[in-house]
């Protein structure tokens, strides 16, 4: 091969390099240009970066996916949702985010969560915001939603309906929480002040986060939320299998108390409570409760129409733990009757109690030790049925205002028992009846009348408990009143009533007698006490319920007269150590 030839063979060479680099860079230009228009613009920032964008760039952000996401977005088309849309039914849906107010002109707040304790894989959390605008700043919205910051450990979702409740005019956002922690979300172009929460599986908060919008929005800026990893717990009921019916209506009660106080109150389950949660079941047989703090210990019930209750003490949980529990319930007993006088007219309003008084008391104090049905309450004829008591001998309790308490004899209620036709037949006991009158003698009408035991004959009686209603009660259009279901013994009678407009005439005639007007009568619809100071230090008490009372009314005194008395006043004067008035302060 010559020079010549060999020269050329190098240019050939050259030149092909040069169609190879230039073919090679516009493919390059051209595939960096096809792949601008495909990626998103917020795409080269950093997750933790605060953007501020346009509606349509925040639509088209909102609308892409991430392997990263936990919960899928929907599209905004069907994202968007109107400001009547039902709170539980946009939170509770896992289809993507969901807002109640236009995005047109929102604009997008970027944040993270930091999570010391780590984020488990199968978490699924979501961000709840709330929002106040300018308009709805007022001091009393403001302060709705700061009350309801206060409590802690609560339920993300409750949170926010409350909060839907107490303020209907806010606004709210729902977002999911990417894998990594980070989350994004629009703001209502008017809005001023934001309340955030996170909803996880695992995830909580010990109180939700307030902040306002406007330093949010400076470069650079990010809403941080700090979170603790939690438990995580679930629940499947099934019936027994000699049942022959379903478990009717469920409901799941969970309580948890600190550790360190829980010794010796572990059987309470809503006596000291730190954290309380409410899981409706709404034609369900699973339960659930997320977030729990793992320094905690628990009591769970369970309970239904249908069965005997089911109840779980002393649960512990560690820190991303996800327990789900089997609740197999039993039958229980089942008793039905009646309740009647002693002329047998059936008794409506009756409160039945499995164990009579005993178990009353143990209802007042709702322990978790309390399995199984224990109160129910007649219909109008007198009938009543209990389900799901507890398997084990009692008797029942019948407890109605105006009649003394009635039991049955102990019955044999076990396990799949069913006890029909069961009756309880109460006494009316002793009366104390009579009349109360304005001091013109005119009938004192809707007066409350109340006997009280004297101290002597009341000693100690358990189902006085259950019966202190009876010896209250009203007088009718002719000033008569009855009070029945006493027992034996000494009385004090007091009766007490407001001044009705058409007596006022005579009674202020009768008040102008007095040296003095300190106790003078006013109309007025105010309440029964009212103090007032005013600005000179002066203040008076204005008392506007008449009284009576009478000591030692023996029980069956079925002529008692009562008679009003004017009430007495008050009146002088506040001053400080200087002698001058005091303006503001209370008597």
């Amino acid at each position: 091969m010559g020079e010549n030839d060999s020269h050329l063979a190098r240019i050939k060479t050259m030149n092909t390099r040069r169609i190879l680099i230039l073919a090679l860079f516009i493919l390059v230009v051209g595939g960096l240009w096809g792949l601008a228009g495909l990626l998103d613009p917020a795409s080269e920032e950093g997750p933790g970066a605060l953007e501020l964008t346009t509606a349509q760039q925040g639509e088209h952000d909102a609308d892409a996916t991430s392997p990263s996401t936990l919960l899928p977005a929907e599209p905004e088309e069907e994202a968007n949702t109107s400001a009547d849309l039902d709170v539980r039914a946009a939170v509770d849906s896992t289809q993507g985010a969901a807002q109640n107010f236009d995005l047109e002109g929102a604009l997008w707040i970027e944040g993270r969560i930091n999570a010391p304790g780590g984020i488990p894989a199968d978490e699924r959390a979501e961000l709840l915001v709330m929002f106040l605008g300018e308009a709805e700043m007022a001091e009393d919205d403001t302060n709705k939603l700061k009350g309801l910051l206060i409590e802690e450990y609560q339920e993300a979702t409750s949170w926010l309906q409350h909060g839907r409740e107490r303020v209907p005019t806010a606004h709210w956002a729902r977002r999911p929480v990417n894998a990594d922690g980070s989350f994004r979300f629009p703001v209502p172009a008017d809005g001023a002040l934001l309340h955030a929460a996170i909803d996880g599986r695992y995830l909580y908060q010990r109180q939700f986060r307030e902040g306002e919008v406007g330093p949010l929005t400076a470069p650079g800026a990010e809403l941080v939320l700090e979170v603790e990893t939690g438990a995580w717990l679930t629940g499947e009921c099934t019936p027994p299998a000699a049942a022959g019916h379903g478990l009717g209506e469920l409901r799941a009660k969970l309580g948890g108390q600190d550790k360190d106080d829980s010794a010796g109150l572990r059987g309470l389950f809503s006596f000291g409570s730190t954290i309380k949660r409410l899981d409706e079941m709404e034609d369900e047989t699973s339960f659930e409760f997320r977030g729990l703090p793992a320094d905690l210990v628990y009591s769970l019930s369970v309970t239904s129409t249908e069965m005997l209750d089911h109840s779980e003490d002393s649960l512990e949980f560690g820190p991303a733990e996800h327990r789900h529990l089997a609740v197999a319930f039993k039958l229980g007993a089942r008793v039905s009757g009646r309740v009647v006088d002693e002329s047998r007219a059936p008794l409506e309003g009756t409160k039945i109690q499995v164990g009579g008084a005993m178990a009353g008391m143990a209802n007042m104090i709702t322990s978790s030790m309390m399995v199984g049905r224990i109160a129910a309450e007649t219909d109008e004829d007198g009938r009543f049925e209990i389900k799901g008591a507890r398997p084990r001998p009692s008797k029942l309790g019948a407890f109605k205002q105006g009649f003394l308490p009635g039991s049955t004899e102990e019955l044999p209620l076990a396990e799949g028992v069913v006890l029909e036709q069961v009756e309880i037949v109460l006494d009316k006991g002793y009366r104390i009846a009579g009349s109360v009158s304005w001091p013109d003698g005119s009938p004192a009408q809707e007066a409350s009348v109340q006997a009280t035991a004297s101290r002597e004959s009341a000693g100690f009686d358990l189902s006085a408990m259950f019966t202190s209603q009876n010896g209250s009660g009203k007088t009718d259009e002719n000033g008569l009143f009855e009070l029945s279901g006493l027992t034996a013994g000494k009385y004090t009678v007091s009766a007490s009533a407001r001044i009705p407009l058409a007596n006022s005439e005579v009674l202020d005639e009768d008040a102008a007698d007095e040296e003095d007007d300190l106790g003078k009568l006013e109309k007025t619809e105010e309440s029964p006490m009212e103090l007032g100071i005013d600005h000179s230090g002066d203040y008076e008490r204005r008392d506007y319920l008449w009284r009576a009372r009478q000591l030692e009314v023996a029980a069956d005194t079925l002529d008692l007269t009562l008679f009003l008395e004017q009430p007495t006043g008050l009146a002088g004067r506040v001053v400080d150590d200087l002698g001058q008035p005091l303006a503001s302060c209370s008597v």
